[in-house]
């Protein structure tokens, strides 16, 4: 069910996984020990869609089993050179950071890497400090346009000021800068920061924010 190295990648971007409905909303995690069968626990996801997404998957899967390592991590690669504006377009967030953590687990190429870690650790940042947001009630609350106090957090960190500071901003211009030296990982972490930006993220509201304020004196 996985692509090899012999793959035609086109034909299976352009044939519909048939798999039955799509389920409704997110699914449960589920990890089963078998291979083939996690494979068919992930196979409503992708019911209807592009088969090389699926396939995408399905790599992902094989190389955090380490199944075969020697033929699989060559064919996510050469999937990625190939495609990777096509899965750019069509994956999940969910499976780009995945498709990072492969990178960054197994790439040849030391910066290539590094450069994958930054993706996963964007997101998944962004993914603890939305789901702490949730947990304490605060999903849908405008952040407060007043100045933040200069709060000290722990070993010297202090709380971000977002009339004044200018970290996320540097941050974000700074991965760019880095990824814009890689062909296939570049537009892969740009992908990220703009579904980061365009939906409701701390970066967005932070963003949004300090757009609506007067310019400083």
């Amino acid at each position: 069910m996985k692509p090899g190295p012999e793959t035609d990648f086109a034909l299976l971007r352009a044939r519909p996984l048939s798999a039955g409905p799509p389920p409704e909303g997110p699914l449960p995690p589920r990890r089963e020990r078998d291979y083939e069968t996690h494979l068919r626990t992930l196979l409503p996801e992708f019911a209807g869609r592009s088969e090389l997404l699926f396939a995408h998957a399905a790599l992902i899967v094989a190389i955090r089993r380490r199944l075969d390592l020697a033929a699989d991590v060559p064919t996510f690669e050469r999937l990625w050179a190939e495609e990777g504006a096509f899965l750019r377009e069509h994956v999940s967030l969910r499976w780009l950071v995945s498709a990072c953590d492969t990178f960054a687990d197994h790439a040849a190429d030391p910066a290539r890497r590094a450069l994958a870690m930054i993706g996963t650790v964007l997101v998944n940042g962004v993914k603890l400090h939305e789901t702490e947001r949730l947990m304490l009630g605060l999903a849908g609350q405008p952040l407060p346009p007043a100045e933040v106090p200069s709060v000290g957090l722990f070993s010297g960190l202090s709380a971000f000021q977002y009339q004044r500071g200018d970290m996320v901003a540097n941050m974000i211009a700074r991965i760019r800068r880095v990824a814009s030296e890689d062909a296939v990982l570049g537009p892969l972490l740009e992908e990220m920061l703009g579904r980061l930006l365009h939906h409701d993220t701390v970066y967005r509201r932070l963003a949004r924010l300090r757009a609506a304020l007067p310019p400083e004196r």
